[in-house]
């Protein structure tokens, strides 16, 4: 079908998947206005989770749901406005939640995620950018005996995939995290086989860079339509029109109104995601990314500075940012960490496209082979840029 291919977004999936398909020998055309990973795919964690199987949705969502839907302190909060176009999402989330539904959705993330810092590394490798990802571990911290036994499941379901898990009590944390209220620390689970990333945009500018090296285009333009002709796609921007072989969507949260100008209904939701940045001097306050589960957030240490990370916001795409709940999270990590206090952070949100199964939309349009969708990665695009790279090479090729 020709070696001409399209690519809108240029996030971290967008460079990573062209960098593939560069390297299979595919005439590279990347659509964005912005450079590359500079919007959410630049302001996470860092983490390349290769335990992340769990899904968003687990048995106990019910009695959580009307908390999601009404309280803005919760974890995962749908916007005020946004409730009734969200309530198709959240019915077919509610439905991924039977307990048969989270092992299937287990069983398919197990391979995107278990190899996920092996594919990063490889690709990282062909481009000179190995030493932009460590593997030092990701960490899940537990206040309270109550809060560790809730957790049970995501450590079921770690173990019944092979996943290497460290089991750490109340001491171990006081010696691990010395800079951390020990008040704070009753157990943890630590995944020492993860990847940490300290500066994801270059990571996806390393990845694009590379994908140019091999003859790759970066147009910097909106596209504005794309349709199959029956012979190409064709791509419409406010300058022109252009024809490709195959068109790849790796959009984030704005891929589904991609997906409809093919005929193909996808539910997507904007996870809307905060941080706080804090400046350089406060990045060696913990030893790598951890994720405070009784307190709903996540520290990292970032090339910038320690950046904090809070649960999902649920919006439609485009809607304002609302950084009040940040600054409330702001305020128990200066807790958790005193060292932080004192320090102004930069406040930061982005879109991630999120579905609600979790489980990202890596296939050909249900209306033509000449488009492939790459999207819908929700906080894990990260982990599954490089895996999605190789799914979505393999489509097209």
């Amino acid at each position: 079908m020709g070696r001409r291919v399209v690519i809108i977004g240029a996030g971290i999936v967008g460079c990573a998947t062209a960098l593939r398909l560069t390297q299979e020998g595919f005439e590279v055309t990347v659509f964005d206005p912005d450079p590359p990973g500079a919007n959410t795919s630049s302001g996470n964690a860092g983490v390349i989770s290769t335990g992340g199987i769990t899904p968003n949705a687990t048995p106990g969502l019910i009695r959580d749901l009307p908390r999601m839907a009404l309280d803005p302190e919760a974890s995962g909060w749908v916007r005020r406005g946004d409730r009734l176009a969200a309530l198709p999402w959240l019915w077919r989330m509610l439905r991924s939640s039977r307990m048969g539904e989270v092992r299937r959705i287990a069983g398919a993330m197990h391979p995107l995620v278990s190899q996920s810092l092996d594919a990063h590394r490889r690709l990282a490798a062909s481009v000179g950018g190995a030493d932009l990802i460590t593997v030092g571990g990701w960490m899940k911290v537990y206040g309270s005996a109550g809060d560790f036994a809730s957790a049970a499941l995501d450590r079921e379901l770690m173990a019944e995939y092979g996943v290497d898990l460290r089991l750490l009590d109340a001491a171990d944390l006081r010696r691990h995290l010395p800079a951390i209220d020990g008040e704070a620390l009753h157990a943890a689970v630590h995944q020492p086989q993860a990847g940490l990333v300290s500066d994801p945009q270059a990571l996806a500018t390393a990845y694009l860079n590379g994908a140019l090296d091999r003859g790759a285009r970066h147009l910097r333009r909106a596209v504005l339509g794309a349709f199959d002709d029956g012979r190409h796609v064709t791509v419409q921007t406010v300058d022109d029109e252009q024809h490709f072989d195959h068109l790849v969507v790796c959009a984030g949260a704005r891929s589904a109104r991609i997906a409809a100008w093919f005929g193909d209904h996808v539910l997507l939701l904007a996870e809307r995601g905060y941080h706080a940045q804090f400046p350089p001097e406060t990045a060696g306050i913990v030893p790598g990314p951890i994720y405070f589960a009784s307190h709903g957030l996540v520290l990292s240490p970032m090339a910038g500075g320690l950046r904090m990370t809070m649960g999902a916001e649920l919006a439609r795409p485009g809607a304002p940012p609302d950084f009040r709940r940040l600054r409330g999270k702001i305020r128990i990590a200066q807790n958790l960490a005193p060292a932080l206090a004192g320090h102004t952070p930069h406040e930061w949100m982005g879109e991630r496209p999120s579905t609600p199964d979790t489980l990202p939309v890596i296939r050909h349009s249900r209306q033509t082979r000449r488009v492939v969708y790459a999207f819908g990665h929700g906080h894990l695009g990260l982990t599954m840029a490089a895996t999605t790279a190789e799914l979505a090479t393999g489509l097209i090729g």
